[in-house]
């Protein structure tokens, strides 16, 4: 069976205020050198991350190929490798440098990060982070 699908048009609705289409990660699991305490310093710890960025989808989605697409397992081995090459002090500095990086690297419009680590010290937390969210210019 052969089957013609036209292309569709996206819809146009006077409430909607923009479109995004987002592509996600959700709990990569990445070991970092993150902390303050002399221990974390040395001795990299498992960090989770879920992430949500904006992109163009429609022209891939209509060609149905991979070259108009942004492809998230470049996202995935990309922010891992920056990662794991860098040492953060601070969440916050991990979620700011790693938002710039994909920024820099990928044809995003914006992005949703969540960055979460156990504690040290707090037994009874099952994870501390940020949650950040940043548009490009």
């Amino acid at each position: 069976i052969v089957m013609t699908v036209k292309p569709f048009k996206r819809l146009k609705n006077a409430n909607v205020i923009f479109n995004v289409d987002k592509l996600f990660i959700q709990q990569l699991s990445v070991q970092a050198l993150i902390g303050i305490c002399p221990e974390e310093q040395h001795e990299p710890q498992t960090i989770l991350i879920d992430l949500e960025v904006g992109a163009e989808t429609e022209q891939a989605a209509l060609e149905d190929d991979i070259s108009y697409a942004t492809d998230y397992s470049k996202i995935y081995a990309s922010l891992i490798t920056f990662i794991q090459a860098s040492h953060f002090s601070l969440v916050e500095t991990l979620a700011e440098r790693s938002a710039a990086f994909l920024f820099d690297m990928f044809s995003i419009s914006w992005l949703k990060m969540k960055i979460t680590k156990k504690p040290q010290g707090m037994s009874d937390v099952q994870g501390v982070g940020i949650v950040i969210e940043r548009q490009a210019y």
